[in-house]
């Protein structure tokens, strides 16, 4: 399964890894999932799909307070359909269940520990083990991270890479689900960056740049400066040095570039993160380090 491009916070974690800090089922929240369809009774082209899925309000089932899931798969995401509900309780259990379902099912534990075993309960009821637990940072903020054996991920608020409603996924050989993007508030607060855009809806492969390295470092450690090369010229470039707490030291904004030198400028020795949007839109998080 294709991994997600994040940066990995290994230093001094801003929470507590046990603890769930930011809820999953909110109403402020949008995801696009892409998942790829097979031809019936052959070989590829697949058909590629993508939904967008949003929660609405509360609703009442079996003794539970539920939110709505709601699905649009237009890329205007205008016509909506009810496929579920959806809760969180307080110990950072989320629970789905499908209109034609006779009882809720598990689809993530954002408290379970590193070596505990978690069932999903979907059509084919997985183990999952916690391998690691990490944090990651998106936009401005820090998140817990699980990895299991799998090599599924999830992330605290925002769920699995598979998809916000694809627990377990990385279970099935060859499958093709993967989260897009995801929004809070309106605001696109992550793009899954091997694809081009939010949504596709095509037959056959999809289009995008597959392990194409875009930006280079180097030297990194630096002291002075650091060259910072692209894949080609981008009418815009905003580049922000970000430090562990997720405070903003350094912003830079460049035209018409395919490489920059960026300055030490007074940034103290210590780690770093460079967040780099390009043609306004945000690309990836590297980290870098500023040594004496």
């Amino acid at each position: 399964m294709k991994k997600l491009i994040l940066i990995v916070l290994l230093f001094s974690p801003l929470f507590s890894i046990g603890q769930q800090t930011e809820k999953l089922v909110d109403t402020t929240k949008l995801w696009s999932h892409l998942y790829m369809t097979p031809s019936l009774g052959g070989p590829p082209p697949h058909t590629m799909i993508t939904d967008y899925i949003k929660f609405s309000s509360d609703t009442l089932a079996s003794f539970n307070h539920y939110k709505k899931v709601l699905i649009a798969s237009d890329s205007n995401h205008i016509s909506w359909s009810l496929i579920g509900l959806i809760r969180e309780d307080t110990t950072g259990k989320v629970y789905y269940k499908g209109l034609q379902d006779m009882s809720e099912r598990l689809f993530y534990n954002f408290n379970a520990q590193v070596g505990d075993t978690v069932l999903i309960i979907n059509n084919l009821n997985f183990k999952m083990v916690v391998d690691s637990i990490d944090s990651v940072y998106i936009y401005d903020k820090f998140r817990k991270r699980l990895i299991f054996q799998t090599q599924e991920m999830w992330i605290e608020g925002i769920g699995s890479f598979c998809g916000i409603l694809q627990s377990g996924r990385s279970f099935i050989v060859g499958t093709s689900d993967y989260l897009l993007c995801y929004y809070e508030n309106a605001n696109l607060e992550y793009n899954n960056p091997n694809y081009l855009n939010c949504y596709y809806n095509n037959v056959g492969v999809p289009e995008f740049e597959k392990n194409k390295k875009r930006i280079t470092i180097s030297p990194n450690p630096f002291s002075t400066s650091t060259a910072i090369s692209f894949d080609k010229t981008y009418q815009t470039l905003d580049l922000s040095i970000i430090d562990l707490q997720g405070k903003i030291i350094q912003q830079k904004f460049y035209h018409d570039s395919n490489k920059i030198n960026l300055d030490r400028a007074g940034i103290a020795t210590g780690f770093y993160f460079l967040r780099v949007s390009l043609d306004g839109k945000y690309v990836e998080t590297k980290k870098v380090v500023v040594a004496d």
